[in-house]
């Protein structure tokens, strides 16, 4: 598909270079630059024939979103720290709002898709049961949190019913990966979240509501044991680590455990 489509062949290429920039740390700021350079050559004809809606090339261009992700991540090592937290106002696009985006874009083209190469991709996973994850009590106290908040109000209720709806999107993605012992099937759930919560919760974690910055930081602990995964390296720790600079006192007991949480 590469040999066809230009643009996924530098999408490639730019994820390969940051990939030997970890291996070869002397030619780090050259593979660094080479990434980017291959990034900005490929990344016009993704949009055209991304906004094109055509099914002939989107599998191509969904290839090319999921390249996205790992290069959106790594490069993220390189950015001011105070940009950890999903915002509107970053001077550089941020990788939560890219695996939403890659998400969206499956949710809209799954059916063009499921006739291609990447059809396994697409394999539907059975209902989870929360009580297969031990640790599901932490997620429980959050709810617990939620409900007895100011959100909990009649005038709040809409902004309640999206931080629910986020947080039981993630124990759910919790409980699917509690038993994994492979790292890579523990990224692709993780790469799900961020496209099943509503748009209104990401709206309120723009907005820098405590609440979902709580939610956040649950959602750190899974980042944290994928650390050994090479573009998640350090992304975890580094996005916990804004948020509890973000949150006030009043508000940091709430993320205690996920701070305590190793990284695997």
């Amino acid at each position: 598909m590469a040999l066809r489509y230009e643009f996924l062949m530098h999408g490639i290429l730019a994820v390969a270079a940051l990939h030997l920039s970890t291996l070869q740390t002397a030619r780090k700021t050259e593979l660094l630059q080479a990434a980017m350079r291959l990034e900005n050559v490929a990344i016009p004809s993704f949009r055209r024939l991304l906004s094109s809606n055509n099914s002939e090339n989107i599998r191509a261009v969904f290839a090319f979103a999921g390249f996205v992700v790992p290069y959106m991540l790594a490069m993220s090592g390189s950015h001011d720290s105070s940009n950890c937290i999903p915002s509107l106002d970053n001077k550089h696009p941020h990788w939560f709002h890219s695996l939403r985006g890659l998400i969206m874009l499956l949710v809209r083209t799954q059916d063009d898709l499921a006739q291609g190469p990447l059809s396994p991709l697409l394999t539907k996973c059975a209902p989870t049961d929360y009580g297969r994850n031990p640790e599901d009590i932490h997620f429980v106290r959050i709810q617990k949190l939620l409900q007895s908040t100011t959100l909990s109000s009649g005038s709040d209720e809409k902004d309640l019913a999206a931080c629910l709806g986020a947080l039981d999107g993630l124990r759910r993605i919790a409980a699917s990966i509690c038993s994994q012992c492979n790292t890579a099937l523990k990224v692709a759930p993780l790469y799900a979240w961020p496209g099943t919560v509503s748009q209104h919760f990401l709206e309120l974690l723009h907005q820098r509501k405590p609440e979902t910055l709580v939610i956040l930081a649950h959602y750190c602990v899974l980042l944290k044991r994928v650390n050994s995964c090479w573009y998640f390296e350090g992304v975890g720790e580094k996005l916990l680590g804004a948020i509890d600079k973000e949150l006030s006192e009043d508000w940091k007991h709430w993320i205690e455990w996920p701070l305590k949480q190793p990284i695997k």
